[in-house]
Formats: C-alpha cells, sequence, structure tokens
C-alpha cells in the first residue's frame, strides 16, 4: 500500500482542484489504459526522463531493461523516482489563439525503484508487463529470462487530472 511519508517535501495538493481525479481506482484505471510510462530518475542537479513500457501487479509498476545502463547507474545512486502516463489526449481547435484548448487524463506519481532478485515476482512482473499490452498472459522464454533485468517500482504517491476540454 501507498507509504504517504515517502512523498517529496514539496508535493502539495494540486492548484486545479476541478480537474483532479479524486477517486483513486479511476487513477489506476488509467494506468492499465496508457499505452507508456515516462519514468524519471536523478543524479545531483540532473533530471532524466525515459519512456517505458510497464505492467502492473497490485500498487506496483513493472519494467525491464538491459543488464546495464545509464537507468541502473541512477538507480543506484538514487532510487527514488517520479513517473507519468496520459491517455486520451486529443487536442480541440478554438477560433483564436487562445481559445485552443485539450481533453486528456493523465497522473503523476512518486515512489521507489529497485531491482527485483526473486525469480516467482520476475516472472509475475514480466507476465504483468506482457498482459499489459496483449491483453493476455504468456509464456516466458526461458532462456531470455536470465539476461532480462526487472524493476520494481513502489508507489508513494499518486495524483490524477483530467480536462474535458469545456
Amino acid at each position: 500500500s501507498m507509504n504517504e511519508t515517502c512523498t517529496p517535501p514539496w508535493m502539495k495538493p494540486m492548484r486545479r482542484q476541478d480537474r483532479e481525479i479524486a477517486d483513486k481506482d479511476r487513477v489506476w484505471d488509467l494506468l492499465r489504459n496508457a499505452p507508456v510510462c515516462r519514468l524519471a530518475l536523478c543524479q545531483e542537479d540532473w533530471p532524466y526522463i525515459v519512456p517505458m513500457n510497464f505492467g502492473i501487479v497490485g500498487e506496483r509498476l513493472y519494467f525491464h531493461c538491459a543488464e546495464e545502463g545509464t537507468k541502473l547507474e541512477l538507480l543506484r545512486s538514487n532510487p527514488n523516482v517520479c513517473f507519468e502516463v496520459e491517455a486520451n489526449v486529443e487536442i480541440v481547435p478554438g477560433k483564436r489563439g487562445c481559445d485552443w484548448t485539450a481533453c486528456y487524463q493523465s497522473a503523476v506519481g512518486f515512489g521507489r525503484l529497485s531491482v527485483v532478485d526473486d525469480p516467482e515476482e520476475k516472472c509475475a512482473g514480466l507476465s504483468a508487463l506482457v498482459a499489459h499490452y496483449a491483453d493476455r498472459s504468456m509464456e516466458m522464454n526461458d532462456q531470455a529470462f536470465p539476461n532480462t533485468m526487472v524493476l520494481r517500482l513502489d508507489v508513494h504517491a499518486l495524483q490524477g487530472k483530467e480536462s474535458t476540454g469545456l
């Protein structure tokens, strides 16, 4: 479950509360329907953001990646991450420039990223990832399995936002 003690100290209630998706189940539904999760890591003064395929088990997100690279280097120095997803994005034209608007649903969250070592959890995470895109679970390829790194994001805070464009 979400551990609220682990949210960034500057995180505040949403300014446009009329656009907040207050129902947490709806926010998780949004995550379940989003095609891409943008994962933001940081090292010292520089942020790093990367689009990732993902799967969901409970209130955890799972990703896969190569066994070496920037994400893992940053994760080793700082496990705190921010992530973002969006769905149903549509630009709504207006007569004048300032009349244009957008319909959208988005979610921004914070949490801790870690490498999954347990083979059963690794398998469950990869299965969730495949199911996210294929709408069904599939057998995992045992040959690729040892060379696939699985990351788990424990979500500590999550806010959803939407606009109907009106």
